[in-house]
């Protein structure tokens, strides 16, 4: 056996299966990521509680981050999930395809024990390993890219699948030569994360992406508090308290785009609405993606970010003209 990678939650090596001599992955969870990940979690909870009541509401961004880290991680506590998601990965997600001549698959995963999942194999190399060539490797980061927009970003779909740490380690590259010819295998892989947004959900994130780059510029309206209200389904008193959140975060012209969103979200989770986190996640999956689109270089059509900004902006100009009124 020799170890293949290792997190706080769990750890991977290989072995090999007595009964057919192919090479597997056991997939190992960490006796400790049980015992004490809730503990921990309360702990963080009643931290960023404590933050908020002694310096004030403008610490709720930070409460509203560690929700969303916390969701993360419980999703990767349970084997039988994570084996249930990589199967909705592997039928669903990512099925098998072809994506220019990138062929791209996700190895099968079988429950074992609440601590232990056996897993196929997935043979190759991070896409940024000297070994690939480098017109394979932009191949390849188009191909990625290809799919992340397809599923964060498609047109027609009730329902939003992604992974959203879809950080390097988590495609293995394999180069298969066959005679003059290279074939390029991408072997998607860890989907302990996998979540959902509804299409809603996706139209708020953009709605309220757009809103918050204003906010932060020119400070909260009664227009726009209207606007995030009845989107977020608020009642009189959470807009009442939505008001004054917003007259907390905003104007902000220091902070970051992304950071401006959060602090939307958190005005809106702070007036007692209970948010889906995966629309933090949403973000974060957009924002993992960036290294592909380095790689590309100025090929904006091919950069989810980009048709992101072009999905932000459209919506602001649906909700912008409703936001003019001064508070």
């Amino acid at each position: 056996m020799n170890l293949l990678g290792a997190a706080s939650i769990k750890y991977t090596v290989r072995g090999i299966d007595d009964a057919t001599g192919k090479s597997i992955a056991a997939k190992v969870f960490r006796r400790s990521a049980f015992a004490k990940a809730r503990q921990q979690f309360r702990i963080l909870e009643l931290m960023a509680d404590d933050l908020v009541k002694v310096n004030g509401k403008k610490f709720a961004i930070v409460r509203t981050i560690v929700r969303s880290a916390i969701a993360a991680v419980q999703k990767e506590l349970s084997s039988a999930g994570e084996v249930e998601k990589s199967r909705l990965a592997r039928n669903e997600v990512y099925s098998p395809r072809r994506v220019g001549s990138v062929k791209v698959s996700v190895p099968y995963d079988q429950y074992v024990h609440r601590r232990l999942i056996g897993a196929e194999f997935a043979p190759g190399v991070s896409l940024f390993d000297k070994s690939i060539p480098e017109s394979t490797r932009l191949e390849i980061a188009e191909a990625i890219l290809s799919l992340e927009r397809d599923l964060l970003l498609g047109e027609g779909q009730a329902k939003v699948r992604f992974e959203p740490d879809r950080h390097a380690g988590n495609y293995r590259v394999e180069l298969i030569r066959k005679g003059p010819e290279l074939e390029v295998h991408l072997h998607v892989i860890d989907f302990g994360q996998l979540t959902e947004i509804s299409a809603v959900e996706r139209e708020l994130i953009f709605e309220w992406f757009a809103l918050a780059q204003v906010l932060k510029a020119t400070g909260a309206t009664q227009g726009a508090a209207k606007v995030i209200a009845e989107r977020a389904g608020l009642t009189v008193e959470q807009t009442k308290v939505l008001i004054k959140n917003l007259g907390v975060y905003f104007p902000d012209r220091a902070a970051s785009e992304v950071n401006a969103y959060f602090a939307l979200f958190a005005s809106i989770e702070d007036a007692g609405k209970t948010l889906n986190p995966a629309m933090i996640d949403f973000i974060r999956a957009i924002l993992q993606l960036k290294p592909y689109e380095t790689l590309l270089g100025a090929k904006p059509e091919l950069h989810v970010t980009s048709l992101f900004a072009e999905r932000v902006r459209a919506a602001g100009e649906r909700v912008l003209p409703k936001t003019l009124d001064r508070m």
